[in-house]
């Protein structure tokens, strides 16, 4: 999967440059991202940071108290008791796949970096910037058309 990503990322790197440094471990940016649901980056970020307090590592985040992990999770945006089950389900496939992304880790976490900043700036839900977009021809959902 990192292969055919591989072009895809290259392009909109050359287009916008490389993505500011991020979280590096796999598991941390998956949880980060789950950390809330429609909510301000900053509001992620603090939810993340309370998170990782109260659960730094799978296994901890596996035994931590369920009231106190949903208490975290409502200020995270809606359906919180979801989201509980989400963090516990990263925790568990993180501790059941380990060592299998480790050769792709830093063209994964580049990779999320790279489209993160793209969904946020060029391909929104709301009013995307096909026009702008340096890989609109080889995208379905463009409305730039070759």
């Amino acid at each position: 999967m990192a292969a055919a990503l591989a072009p895809l990322i290259d392009a909109l790197v050359r287009h916008d440059g490389e993505p500011p440094a991020t979280l590096t471990d796999p598991y941390a940016i998956v949880l980060h991202e789950n950390a809330g649901y429609l909510i301000p980056d900053e509001r992620r970020d603090d939810v993340y940071a309370r998170l990782n307090v109260l659960a730094p590592n799978p296994a901890a985040l596996l035994g931590a108290d369920h009231g106190a992990l949903l208490a975290l999770a409502r200020d995270g945006g809606m359906r919180p008791e979801e989201r509980v089950e989400r963090w516990r389900e990263i925790a568990e496939i993180t501790l059941e796949e380990a060592g299998v992304f480790g050769a792709h880790a830093e063209s994964l976490r580049r990779a999320y970096g790279v489209l993160r900043r793209h969904g946020k700036t060029i391909c929104r839900n709301a009013r995307p910037e096909c026009p702008r977009c340096p890989v609109a021809k080889t995208c379905p959902s463009s409305t730039v058309r070759p």
